[in-house]
């Protein structure tokens, strides 16, 4: 095999890997409600508790990433996680800063109760 050949396969192998480290990248956190949705419904199944983009109409499923009456499997420090069960159990309303990918919830901080 010549160098030049032996050049094209190195290209080729990095320009392989280029995309794959690319297509992982992590999406920024952004606001999100977690729990009570604001969504009444007349028959079930109804998304009572879900995550919510918090820029969405609180009174809508606009924005509505996660609905399950149970919390999605959480990515969080021991205290956020403990906090956002409860507050879920509850049927309260928290607003984190976080993301959720592949229906796990990422949570950067809790900043408080939602307004």
């Amino acid at each position: 095999m010549n160098h030049f050949a032996k050049g094209m396969i190195w290209l080729f192998l990095g320009v392989g890997v280029v995309p794959a480290l690319s297509s992982e990248a992590v999406r920024p956190n952004e606001p999100l409600r977690v729990g009570k949705t604001n969504i009444h419904c007349v028959k079930e199944p109804c998304p009572w508790l879900g995550v919510v983009q918090a820029g969405a109409t609180s009174n809508g499923p606009a924005g509505l990433l996660w609905s399950s009456q149970t919390l999605p499997e959480l990515v969080a420090n021991p205290e956020d996680a403990q906090n956002l069960s409860a507050a879920w159990a509850d049927g309260q309303c928290v607003l984190i800063t976080g993301r959720l990918e592949n229906s796990v919830l990422h949570v950067g901080e809790i900043v408080g109760n939602c307004p």
